[in-house]
């Protein structure tokens, strides 16, 4: 599931043609004539030129030709690739499967690049799980891999312009950097050219840092200067092509309507916004008083720990352990306590299935499975009862320790034990669902549990690493707003730790008011930013609306417009303020006041979260190394308690305030003094600058993605292009920004 740190290279494919400007046709043409320049004829030759040996001839030239200009195309105009890996999921695709959620109908691609490496292993096909990214749901993946995204990548491009933020760009691999100036490996490995693709943050002469899923430009900071910070904004086009999916109002799981509270919904009784087509669409009548539509972020239960699976299996499996002890001593009545351990091996399966999804729908099925368990572990300790020698002697308590009778009570109380276990873990999961939690960067794509990667066995029950929870500030939300009548007010807000920010629209005259609200201490909030401007939302009439606060920057679209540009700039929270609030657990709403007005469409997406290192460790969160990473133990940390939910929006809550502390770091590291010898530490901004000639980058799937925060900066002189189009599959064909 997971891309190892030396992510597959980029595999050239046959290439495709390129427009040739004038002067490339002539000099084209005159390499025609003069490859092809019909041979003069010796003295006497006779001569045997006909229709048929012109036509043979014009045709070898044509296929000489074309070999020619293709090669030449493919030389210093233009190149494709395929994609083999996800590091830049989900912008462009590696190899992977097409998956549709059963409950939600979601569509969304998994990552199969293991998959595929199974499959040309020979091991055949392997039953995989998703995880749908919409509605949590966990469903079998039905066999067929598709490949990665084939793209033209425009060689001549960095040699007529130079290299901008966020191009996607391909290059060859510049080796692992290993101290000052080496590095490990290169271009080529087993004679195999290892071209990789990714998107272009930094540019020469200048320092980089990552911060909570961000990041920044870096001035200063050296020789007793302050350090400077600049978040790096991506223009509207590239936020709309790098966001992410979090939850379609569109889409709802049929499972849990009737378990899940809905997930939009007016947070006060009374008159106010009401829902239409099952859920689908709200609409308000004006009422005197600003009514809310709030979005909280309910999830499906988490699976249960693997852990607490295993010590019914291992019960289990120390009673079949007692039983071929007993009947090695050939003791009789073993046949039956044999015939109990296999019924209780044969309830693991439901039970494994029960619990990787559990609703309040399959209580039944679930209480059914644990009766069943208990039932077969009584009937191990009574098959234990009658266990004798061949010659009618019972056995003795004082022979060898405790006897198999013994032994088997023991393990008969523990799978008990452990049953009862599960069944508070079943309640805790149901419970936990129901409060609202984080919005965090889980990623559909990698949420594959893969049968060809053991190291993968226990997720989703288990997180561990690679699956680490990161909270993501940074929001989008998209609705279709149909205007019923004309007058009164509508607001789009989105909450962000200590800031509130709203997109206010006058419906009377069109005008739309943005600004930030900062709640640092109190219930007081303090205005850092407003801008205002007048749009075409003055009449009734359909319109689309986006509001984002990407980057520390709010931007608004109304259908295709830019009321604001690319946005109104806002001062980030400090340090100390960074972290999250209760209210980040129902993050955005839809104000509206005095408003005849109906709602549909409501999506809601999140930015590309970057964390600090390409591998696993360490975690993002220094202060959280010990969280529980089961989904369950996740589950609970990100979700609000009940006293919790009672906190007003702006109110810290205690154990979040990890997430707000987290160390920035540094590319290229800073350097750390120890013993007289210098050693690279990414938590200091000491370090120089990247080089006249080097650039950083990075992965859009930042958890799988190997780029420059592993090995190094990418020389200039290893650029092979711009990759400017996905020309296939044609499904996925278009520009790439």
């Amino acid at each position: 599931m997971t891309e190892s740190a030396a992510e597959k290279p980029l595999r050239p494919t046959s290439p495709t043609r390129a427009t040739s400007s004038a002067s490339t046709a002539s000099f084209f043409q005159r390499v025609k004539e003069e490859l092809f320049r019909p041979r003069t004829r010796r003295h006497g030759e006779a001569g045997k030129d006909g229709p048929r040996g012109d036509s043979l001839r014009e045709s070898v030239e044509t296929v000489v030709f074309v070999i020619v200009l293709v090669l030449m195309l493919k030389a210093f105009v233009a190149e494709a690739f395929v994609i083999p890996t996800g590091s830049m999921a989900t912008s462009l695709l590696g190899y992977h499967r097409h998956a549709r959620c059963q409950e939600c109908a979601y569509e969304f691609p998994v990552n199969a690049s293991d998959d595929a490496e199974g499959s040309r292993r020979g091991q055949g096909y392997l039953p995989s799980l998703a995880v749908c990214p919409n509605c949590r749901n966990i469903q079998a993946l039905q066999p067929g891999i598709d490949g990665g995204d084939k793209v033209l990548v425009l060689k001549p491009h960095y040699d007529l312009h130079a290299p901008q933020r966020l191009d996607v760009f391909v290059f060859k691999y510049p080796g692992k950097q290993e101290g000052e100036g080496r590095r490990i490996g290169g271009p080529q490995e087993n004679f195999t050219a290892k071209n990789y693709i990714k998107r272009l943050w930094g540019l020469p002469g200048e320092k980089l840092s990552i911060w909570q899923g961000d990041v920044y430009l870096i001035e200063g900071g050296k020789d007793g200067q302050p350090l400077q910070r600049e978040i790096i904004r991506k223009p509207p086009v590239k936020m709309l092509e790098m966001r992410r999916p979090v939850s379609d109002s569109t889409q709802t799981a049929a499972d849990l309507k009737d378990f899940l509270p809905p997930l939009w919904a007016d947070e006060q009784p009374g008159q106010g916004w009401r829902a239409a087509d099952d859920g689908k669409a709200f609409e308000i009548q004006p009422v005197a008083q600003e009514r809310r539509l709030r979005y909280r972020h309910f999830l499906r239960p988490p699976p249960l720990p693997a852990q607490a699976l295993q010590r019914v299996g291992s019960a289990i499996r120390m009673i079949g352990n007692a039983a071929s002890d007993a009947q090695r001593e050939r003791l009789t009545g073993t046949d039956a306590l044999l015939n109990v351990v296999r019924s209780l091996e044969a309830e693991l399966p439901a039970l494994d299935e029960v619990t990787l999804l559990p609703t309040a729908s399959r209580a039944e099925q679930f209480r059914d499975v644990m009766a069943r368990l208990e039932k077969r572990f009584g009937d191990a300790e009574e098959a234990s009862a009658v266990l004798r020698r061949a010659d009618g002697r019972p056995l003795q308590d004082a022979e060898f320790g405790p006897n198999v009778k013994e032994r088997i009570r023991l393990e008969v109380q523990s799978g008990k034990q452990a049953l009862a276990e599960l069944r508070d873990l079943w309640e805790s999961a149901l419970e936990c669902a129901r409060r609202p939690q984080l919005v965090t960067d889980f990623l559909g794509y990698n949420a594959l549990v893969s049968a060809y990667r053991q190291s993968n066995f226990f997720y989703p029950r288990e997180w561990a690493g690679e699956h680490e929870p990161h909270w993501v500030r940074d929001l989008m939300v998209e609705c279709v707003l149909e205007v019923l009548q004309p007058g009164g007010t509508i607001a789009l807000e989105i909450q962000a730790g200590c800031d509130l920010h709203q997109a206010t629209f006058d419906l009377s005259t069109g005008d739309c008011l943005v600004r930030v609200l900062r709640y640092n201490n109190g219930p007081v909030p303090k205005e850092i930013a407003v801008q205002k401007a007048s749009t075409r939302l003055n009449r009734p009439g359909k319109y689309v609306l986006r509001f984002s606060n990407f980057d520390e920057r709010l931007t608004l679209w109304v259908n295709s417009a830019l009321p604001f540009g690319d946005g109104l700039v806002f001062p980030g929270p400090s340090p100390d303020d960074r972290g999250p609030r209760a209210g980040d657990t129902k993050p955005v709403a839809v104000m509206a006041k005095d408003a005849a007005v109906r709602v549909s469409n409501l999506r809601l997406f999140r930015d590309i979260y970057y964390t600090r290192s390409a591998g696993r460790l360490p975690t993002e969160y220094e202060d959280l190394r010990l969280l529980d990473l089961s989904a369950l133990g996740v589950t609970t940390f990100l979700s609000l308690t009940p006293q919790e939910m009672e906190l007003p929006h702006h109110a810290k809550v205690e154990r979040w305030e990890p997430i707000g502390r987290q160390k920035p770091w540094y590319y290229p590291m800073g350097v750390r003094q120890e013993f007289g010898h210098g050693f690279p530490d990414p938590e200091l901004s000491n370090g120089p600058v990247f080089g006249p000639d080097e650039f950083f980058a990075l992965g859009d799937n930042s958890t799988r993605s190997s780029d420059s925060r592993e090995w190094g900066q990418v020389p200039r002189r290893l650029f092979l292009g711009k990759a400017v189009i996905v020309y296939w599959p044609y499904t996925r064909f278009g520009v790439i920004w």
